[in-house]
């Protein structure tokens, strides 16, 4: 096992024996290739499109009918690298917007083309407004005539998809993704500086809301469209010779993998955080547009997410057995933390991550093939002045459900949610952060 630390920017060379795998080059997971920046889908990601493309070259360049699981798939980077370069993958997230996304980065030329012509036929349309839901989440941002008109560029574009080409959720996905681009054009007085934040005012009234005329909303799908085809083609090669090897995307929990136990030859995942990122109002946005009401129904996508900050009236106390001593030793340094709520909220919120983490783990070793590898991408985050040592806690959590490390590469990250925050001067000059490549096998 090699643990190396490496400055930005550099890359790290280093060869594997063992079993299935064929190891070579690995580049910082956050730095930018030359190239597109995919704008269509500009998340808090935790790794980039090529990082993981180049890895999963590295990883199984021989095994042609290798079969990747990512349990966290979010935007889904994992799968659409898989599939440029002719892997068979699964991508599994419980965020219905990311799903959708997932589906667009992966959409056939073809689908991409058609779903550029009902834009085109879209955008020629006169003036028209569709009926407005009391309810309809889009309300928390924009006023009655612009979700109005917002709506009736849906009908006829993803209407019109579903009417014409029954079953192809491809193309629905793609123009789905140009709305969410218009979108978040639009709401960019609600924005934040946290990246993963999105104002949602309650109750705001009319003349508070984005409006936007008519023109100015065709002329932003029109170009809305001509950004994510571009983004969309950009990320593909000549993978016909591989044949059908389009990505499952599922609508699933990692806690719950829907799949045969000893299926899976390898996983690439970045498991959220824990640095209380909520990744259902990251896309509140995109959730609005497809209709999700704020409430019940998006209340529990928060709940159900892992990493939320939504915690349960009272959590699972934990114990070393469940989690590892290096987790057992950080919790205890939480609780008792003199800083408001730390006993409290603060440490219930930790306990219901490590809880959800590893859940996950287990499953992911259930669903790993003897001698599969698992690689996960992960960073350490502090509370007020603790390090929270993330590495060692997944390292321990992943050895009590059979993964046994095999490497660990080190990147540091100044560019992180704690960075951000400027209350966190208050507790520690710097907010240094260390990304982590770490790899596993399954014994």
């Amino acid at each position: 096992m090699t643990s190396l630390l490496v400055p930005d920017n550099s890359l790290i060379e280093h060869e594997w024996s063992g079993p299935q795998l064929s190891f070579g080059l690995i580049s910082n997971p956050k730095q930018p290739a030359q190239g597109p920046r995919n704008e269509a889908w500009r998340f808090y990601a935790a790794y980039s499109f090529e990082f993981v493309r180049d890895y999963l070259r590295n990883i199984a360049a021989s095994q042609r009918d290798s079969l990747f699981l990512d349990p966290w798939n979010g935007s889904g980077s994992t799968t659409t690298a898989a599939w440029s370069q002719g892997f068979r993958a699964i991508g599994i997230d419980l965020n219905p917007a990311m799903n959708v996304i997932a589906t667009a980065r992966v959409a056939k030329s073809g689908d991409v083309d058609q779903a550029m012509d009902i834009v085109r036929s879209s955008v020629r349309m006169a003036a028209v407004r569709a009926s407005v839901a009391p309810n309809d989440p889009l309300s928390t941002w924009f006023e009655k005539g612009t979700v109005g008109r917002i709506r009736a560029f849906e009908r006829a574009t993803v209407g019109r998809a579903c009417e014409c080409m029954t079953g192809n959720g491809a193309v629905s996905a793609v123009l789905y993704l140009v709305m969410f681009r218009v979108l978040r054009h639009f709401v960019g007085p609600f924005l934040t500086s946290n990246p993963t934040w999105i104002r949602m005012p309650k109750n705001a009234p009319e003349e508070e809301k984005v409006k936007v005329l008519w023109s100015d909303l065709r002329i932003a799908f029109a170009q809305a469209a001509e950004a994510v085809r571009e983004d969309v083609m950009s990320v593909r090669s000549d993978h016909s010779q591989y044949g059908d090897v389009t990505p499952r995307l599922l609508h699933a929990n990692a806690k719950q993998i829907p799949l045969a136990a000893r299926s899976v030859d390898h996983v690439v995942s970045s498991p959220p955080y824990g640095t209380r990122i909520d990744y259902a109002v990251a896309t509140a946005v995109e959730c609005a547009a497809l209709g999700i009401p704020f409430g019940t129904t998006f209340d529990q996508l928060r709940s159900q997410l892992t990493g939320t900050t939504k915690v349960p009236a009272s959590a699972a106390s934990i114990g070393a057995e469940t989690v590892g001593e290096e987790c057992f030793k950080f919790l205890q340094a939480v609780r008792s933390h003199p800083s408001r709520a730390s006993g409290t909220y603060y440490l219930k919120n930790w306990e219901t991550y490590f809880i959800d983490i590893a859940g996950s783990i287990s499953e992911v070793s259930r669903v790993l093939k003897r001698n599969g590898t698992c690689t996960l991408i992960v960073q350490d985050s502090f509370y007020k002045d603790i390090r929270a040592p993330i590495q060692e806690i997944f390292v321990d959590i992943c050895r009590q459900s059979g993964l046994l490390l095999l490497d660990r590469f080190d990147f540091p990250s100044k560019r992180n949610l704690a960075a951000i925050n400027k209350g966190s001067r208050r507790w520690r000059a710097q907010s240094i952060a260390t990304e982590s490549v770490l790899r596993f096998v399954k014994l």
